[in-house]
């Protein structure tokens, strides 16, 4: 009896001992899993981190560049654009400045006379500074900042502007236009991975179920969750969200990596597990019935003798 006894407490704390190790396991497996999409995460917005301090540092380059400073303080009206003695020197300072491919325009644009000019061309006559929707934030600030995004007409890509004015220059601008199609490329393959800008529109998707264009707002996620941090990961209900946000832009970085195969992987090693604690259970069952028996006969034949 007390073998048997023995045997099922064995049993017991072999499946104890067994569901506990499976939990640890599962649990370790997860921590990496969040570890390795952290890291991942980080990646990704280091690499943005770094595109923009490129492009900021070239802007400073541009917008402290002398010759540009002086053109634009020194072009007077519209005529005195393509007369300026600096004015080719100036042209070809901003199409050096485009050899990067993700500066899509840099430009520069003065209010007294009333033009833009990039690497390329020269507005019309007519065309107003004041009128367009930069203006006025841009007159108003002394650093340089960042628009919102948008799409620009000619690329179709999804663009920033890098502006910021002279104060000692009645509105003299300097800007780069950056676009963000080649560095969304190197991202694309990241699924769960997607952007939104300051207003929390979507301004890239890896994720088939959210458009670009739309606003996260409209889409049923944690947002109470994570739009509360600046930097926030979150696993519950077998679902592991990460954010992360670029103070630069205003933008927040999204990734939900997909725990299907993670969760998949560890329910099979489960119930693995489960049969082969089951298969042992029925063994020691089929023992302890066996002896049970065998010692029934065994009295049963001690009393036939006796008899």
């Amino acid at each position: 009896m007390i073998k048997k006894i023995g045997l099922i407490v064995v049993v017991i704390l072999l499946w104890s001992y067994g569901m506990m190790t499976l939990s640890n396991n599962q649990d370790q497996k997860i921590s990496e899993f969040v570890n390795q999409s952290q890291t991942e995460i980080n990646d990704i917005s280091n690499r943005l981190n770094q595109n923009l301090e490129t492009l900021e540092r070239d802007f400073r380059l541009l917008y402290n560049n002398a010759d540009v400073h002086q053109y634009l303080n020194e072009v007077e009206k519209y005529e005195d654009i393509k007369t300026h003695d600096l004015y080719e020197i100036v042209q070809e300072t901003l199409k050096t400045m485009t050899e990067n491919p993700s500066y899509i325009f840099a430009w520069i644009a003065n209010d007294r006379a009333d033009f833009f000019l990039d690497q390329s061309l020269i507005s019309e006559k007519g065309y107003t500074v004041n009128s367009r929707p930069w203006y006025k934030e841009a007159s108003e600030r002394e650093d340089m900042f960042y628009s919102n995004v948008y799409t620009d007409v000619g690329t179709g890509q999804p663009i920033v502007t890098l502006m910021q004015s002279y104060r000692d220059i009645p509105y003299g601008f300097v800007s780069i236009d950056y676009g963000f199609e080649e560095f969304f490329e190197t991202v694309s393959e990241t699924n769960g991975l997607f952007m939104v800008d300051r207003e929390n529109q979507i301004v890239m998707s890896n994720n088939k179920t959210l458009h670009v264009g739309t606003s996260l707002l409209d889409y049923d996620y944690a947002l109470d969750d994570v739009l509360a941090y600046d930097d926030v990961s979150i696993f519950k209900d077998n679902s592991l969200s990460l954010m992360q946000s670029n103070q630069s832009l205003g933008w927040k970085l999204f990734y939900q990596p997909d725990l299907k195969v993670e969760v998949d992987a560890f329910e099979k090693e489960k119930f693995k597990y489960q049969i082969a604690l089951s298969g042992l259970c029925f063994v020691v069952i089929g023992v302890i019935l066996i002896s049970k028996r065998r010692k029934n006969n065994n009295t049963s034949m001690e009393d036939h003798r006796n008899y």
